[in-house]
């Protein structure tokens, strides 16, 4: 399904220059397939309650161009946090292939305080996150929805990407 076609209902779109926080939740696959699993309306609900935030959605098409979201086709490198949900290992590749043709770097090592935080959660990663440590900068390790709001106070407020990263820790 081509994301120029989109007809949706129930969607959030906020401006972005009256919010703190931008988050780019990313399923690393379609729509179509991102579109059914619940831990995406989740999220998205959850996040756009807030007065503070903007939560947009992305998804993997086969496409070199840099990934823009659906609601707004904001592109992937402007968000503050770029979450992801790992269903199966293999998605690993078409999350690389976001960031990379986004521009976002790939190892978690060379990113700088003007890229976003990648944060990477899912059932994957509950179940092993080893195999994934070089791409994130953080990962959730079971139910999201617990601790989202303490991850997303924490940019809001933190003055540098290693103050975040260290409260993130304390989670």
């Amino acid at each position: 399904m081509s994301p120029n076609i989109l007809k949706e209902f129930n969607t959030t779109v906020k401006d972005s220059s009256n919010v703190d926080v931008l988050f780019g939740y990313c399923y690393p696959s379609t729509y179509r397939a991102g579109m059914t699993g619940l831990a995406l309306h989740i999220f998205y609900a959850t996040l756009n309650s807030r007065e503070d935030t903007s939560c947009e959605r992305y998804f993997r098409y086969d496409t070199a161009s840099p990934a823009l979201s659906v609601e707004s086709r904001r592109p992937l490198k402007d968000n503050h946090i770029v979450g992801f949900s790992l269903t199966y290992e293999e998605d690993i590749i078409n999350l690389i292939q976001m960031l990379d043709s986004s521009d976002i770097p790939i190892l978690a090592e060379k990113r700088t305080e003007q890229d976003p935080l990648v944060i990477v959660g899912g059932p994957v990663i509950t179940a092993n996150p080893e195999p994934f440590v070089d791409f994130a900068d953080a990962f959730v390790i079971g139910e999201g929805d617990l601790v989202i709001h303490e991850i997303v106070d924490a940019v809001a407020t933190g003055s540098s990407r290693k103050e975040v990263l260290s409260q993130f820790a304390e989670l």
